[in-house]
Protein backbone atom coordinates (compact mmCIF):
# COMPACT_ATOMS: atom_id res chain seq x y z
CA UNK A 1 0.00 0.00 0.00
CA UNK A 2 0.88 3.39 -0.81
CA UNK A 3 0.61 6.79 0.52
CA UNK A 4 -2.68 8.11 -0.43
CA UNK A 5 -2.05 11.24 -2.67
CA UNK A 6 -2.63 14.67 -0.81
CA UNK A 7 -4.62 15.71 -4.05
CA UNK A 8 -7.05 12.79 -3.84
CA UNK A 9 -8.65 13.68 -0.92
CA UNK A 10 -10.33 17.17 -1.62
CA UNK A 11 -12.66 16.94 1.58
CA UNK A 12 -14.17 14.58 4.69
CA UNK A 13 -16.75 12.63 2.89
CA UNK A 14 -13.50 11.76 0.14
CA UNK A 15 -11.75 10.75 3.52
CA UNK A 16 -14.38 8.88 5.25
CA UNK A 17 -14.90 6.53 1.78
CA UNK A 18 -11.58 6.22 1.69
CA UNK A 19 -11.62 4.79 5.13
CA UNK A 20 -14.55 2.47 4.57
CA UNK A 21 -13.10 1.16 1.81
CA UNK A 22 -11.01 -0.77 4.16
CA UNK A 23 -12.31 -4.09 4.46
CA UNK A 24 -11.11 -4.80 7.91
CA UNK A 25 -12.04 -3.52 11.52
CA UNK A 26 -10.08 0.46 11.47
CA UNK A 27 -7.60 1.04 13.54
CA UNK A 28 -6.74 4.48 13.08
CA UNK A 29 -4.01 6.72 14.11
CA UNK A 30 -4.00 10.36 14.02
CA UNK A 31 -0.95 12.47 14.49
CA UNK A 32 -0.18 16.20 13.67
CA UNK A 33 0.67 19.03 15.91
CA UNK A 34 -1.06 20.54 18.29
CA UNK A 35 -4.14 22.44 17.98
CA UNK A 36 -4.58 21.16 14.25
CA UNK A 37 -7.97 19.35 14.78
CA UNK A 38 -6.86 16.04 15.37
CA UNK A 39 -9.56 15.20 17.88
CA UNK A 40 -12.47 16.40 16.28
CA UNK A 41 -11.49 14.63 13.48
CA UNK A 42 -10.68 11.58 15.46
CA UNK A 43 -14.48 12.31 17.20
CA UNK A 44 -16.08 12.86 13.51
CA UNK A 45 -14.59 9.52 12.50
CA UNK A 46 -15.64 7.96 16.01
CA UNK A 47 -19.15 8.45 15.43
CA UNK A 48 -19.26 7.62 11.37
CA UNK A 49 -16.93 4.83 11.38
CA UNK A 50 -18.51 3.59 14.54
CA UNK A 51 -15.51 3.73 16.42
CA UNK A 52 -14.22 4.25 19.98
CA UNK A 53 -11.89 7.58 19.99
CA UNK A 54 -9.48 8.19 22.67
CA UNK A 55 -6.80 11.03 22.73
CA UNK A 56 -3.40 10.35 24.53
CA UNK A 57 -3.76 13.59 26.32
CA UNK A 58 -7.17 12.11 27.99
CA UNK A 59 -5.16 9.12 28.73
CA UNK A 60 -1.75 10.79 30.24
CA UNK A 61 -3.51 13.92 32.17
CA UNK A 62 -5.20 14.06 35.63
CA UNK A 63 -6.04 17.01 37.37
CA UNK A 64 -4.40 20.03 37.75
CA UNK A 65 -2.77 19.47 34.41
CA UNK A 66 -0.33 16.35 36.08
CA UNK A 67 0.63 13.56 34.32
CA UNK A 68 -0.82 10.10 35.55
CA UNK A 69 1.98 7.75 36.97
CA UNK A 70 3.29 6.12 33.73
CA UNK A 71 1.73 2.80 34.52
CA UNK A 72 -1.56 3.95 34.57
CA UNK A 73 -0.96 5.88 31.54
CA UNK A 74 -0.01 2.52 30.20
CA UNK A 75 -2.74 0.58 31.10
CA UNK A 76 -4.96 3.45 29.91
CA UNK A 77 -3.15 2.87 26.13
CA UNK A 78 -3.20 -1.17 26.37
CA UNK A 79 -7.01 -1.08 27.44
CA UNK A 80 -7.44 0.67 24.12
CA UNK A 81 -5.16 -1.00 22.12
CA UNK A 82 -6.63 -4.51 22.68
CA UNK A 83 -9.95 -3.23 20.77
CA UNK A 84 -10.97 -4.18 17.53
CA UNK A 85 -11.75 -0.98 16.53
CA UNK A 86 -10.28 2.17 17.56
CA UNK A 87 -8.91 5.64 16.26
CA UNK A 88 -6.29 7.15 18.85
CA UNK A 89 -5.24 11.14 18.49
CA UNK A 90 -1.76 12.38 19.42
CA UNK A 91 2.02 13.00 19.67
CA UNK A 92 3.59 11.19 22.39
CA UNK A 93 6.10 10.04 20.99
CA UNK A 94 7.12 7.25 23.65
CA UNK A 95 4.36 5.25 22.48
CA UNK A 96 4.43 5.76 19.00
CA UNK A 97 6.29 2.84 18.70
CA UNK A 98 3.57 0.98 20.32
CA UNK A 99 0.61 2.05 18.66
CA UNK A 100 2.01 2.01 15.49
CA UNK A 101 2.36 -1.98 14.89
CA UNK A 102 -1.67 -1.84 15.71
CA UNK A 103 -2.74 0.69 13.18
CA UNK A 104 -4.35 -0.21 10.11
CA UNK A 105 -4.49 3.32 9.20
CA UNK A 106 -1.96 6.51 10.04
CA UNK A 107 -3.29 9.80 9.33
CA UNK A 108 -0.85 12.57 9.35
CA UNK A 109 -2.70 16.38 9.85
CA UNK A 110 0.32 18.59 8.34
CA UNK A 111 -0.82 22.10 7.98
CA UNK A 112 1.83 24.75 7.08
CA UNK A 113 2.68 26.48 10.98
CA UNK A 114 0.99 29.32 10.36
CA UNK A 115 -2.25 27.77 9.20
CA UNK A 116 -1.73 25.90 12.51
CA UNK A 117 -0.95 28.44 15.00
CA UNK A 118 -4.02 30.82 13.58
CA UNK A 119 -6.39 27.64 14.67
CA UNK A 120 -4.54 26.71 17.88
CA UNK A 121 -4.56 30.75 18.91
CA UNK A 122 -8.18 30.58 17.94
CA UNK A 123 -8.90 27.50 20.03
CA UNK A 124 -7.18 28.52 22.73
CA UNK A 125 -8.98 32.22 23.42
CA UNK A 126 -12.85 29.84 22.86
CA UNK A 127 -11.57 27.58 25.25
CA UNK A 128 -10.52 30.41 28.07
CA UNK A 129 -13.62 32.33 27.32
CA UNK A 130 -15.93 29.62 27.84
CA UNK A 131 -13.63 27.70 30.22
CA UNK A 132 -14.51 24.36 28.69
CA UNK A 133 -13.54 21.56 30.67
CA UNK A 134 -10.75 19.27 28.99
CA UNK A 135 -9.57 16.19 30.10
CA UNK A 136 -10.04 15.34 33.93
CA UNK A 137 -11.66 19.05 33.93
CA UNK A 138 -8.50 20.65 33.16
CA UNK A 139 -9.11 24.29 31.93
CA UNK A 140 -7.25 26.25 29.55
CA UNK A 141 -6.33 30.09 31.06
CA UNK A 142 -5.14 33.29 29.71
CA UNK A 143 -1.57 32.95 31.76
CA UNK A 144 -0.76 29.78 30.95
CA UNK A 145 -1.68 30.41 27.54
CA UNK A 146 0.24 33.58 27.10
CA UNK A 147 2.39 34.23 30.13
CA UNK A 148 3.98 31.09 30.70
CA UNK A 149 6.85 28.68 29.76
CA UNK A 150 3.90 26.07 29.44
CA UNK A 151 2.16 27.98 27.14
CA UNK A 152 0.57 25.90 24.27
CA UNK A 153 1.51 28.18 21.63
CA UNK A 154 5.29 28.26 22.89
CA UNK A 155 4.99 24.35 22.36
CA UNK A 156 3.86 24.29 19.05
CA UNK A 157 6.29 26.73 18.34
CA UNK A 158 8.87 24.24 19.95
CA UNK A 159 7.96 20.89 19.06
CA UNK A 160 6.24 21.71 14.98
CA UNK A 161 10.01 21.31 13.71
CA UNK A 162 10.39 18.08 15.46
CA UNK A 163 6.91 16.61 14.26
CA UNK A 164 7.93 17.09 10.95
CA UNK A 165 11.40 15.54 11.34
CA UNK A 166 9.69 12.44 12.63
CA UNK A 167 6.59 12.15 10.58
CA UNK A 168 7.97 13.12 7.15
CA UNK A 169 10.15 10.02 6.80
CA UNK A 170 7.23 7.96 7.36
CA UNK A 171 5.32 8.96 5.07
CA UNK A 172 8.61 10.02 2.28
CA UNK A 173 8.94 5.70 2.81
CA UNK A 174 5.88 4.25 2.70
CA UNK A 175 7.28 0.52 1.78
CA UNK A 176 8.07 0.22 5.96
CA UNK A 177 4.03 0.85 6.26
CA UNK A 178 3.07 -1.58 3.63
CA UNK A 179 0.48 -2.96 5.97
CA UNK A 180 -1.00 0.03 6.68
CA UNK A 181 -3.07 3.36 4.74
CA UNK A 182 -1.06 6.39 5.17
CA UNK A 183 -2.99 9.36 4.64
CA UNK A 184 -1.37 12.99 4.56
CA UNK A 185 -3.62 15.93 5.16
CA UNK A 186 -1.87 19.27 4.11
CA UNK A 187 -4.74 21.89 4.18
CA UNK A 188 -7.80 22.17 6.75
CA UNK A 189 -10.24 21.62 4.06
CA UNK A 190 -9.00 18.22 3.26
CA UNK A 191 -10.94 17.14 7.09
CA UNK A 192 -13.53 19.12 6.74
CA UNK A 193 -17.14 18.63 4.92
CA UNK A 194 -17.55 20.13 1.62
Amino acid sequence: MSVTQVNSISCYEELREQLLQQKRDARIFIMGPTGTGKSTLGNRLGVDLDSTHRSLDELYWGPDWIPLPEEEFMTNLSNVLEQDRWILDGNYNQVQPLIFPHATCLIWLNYRFWTNFNQLLKRTVRRIRTQEKLYADNRESYRKAFFSRDSILLWLWTSYPKLQARYRPIFDTPEQYADQLLIELKEPAQARNR
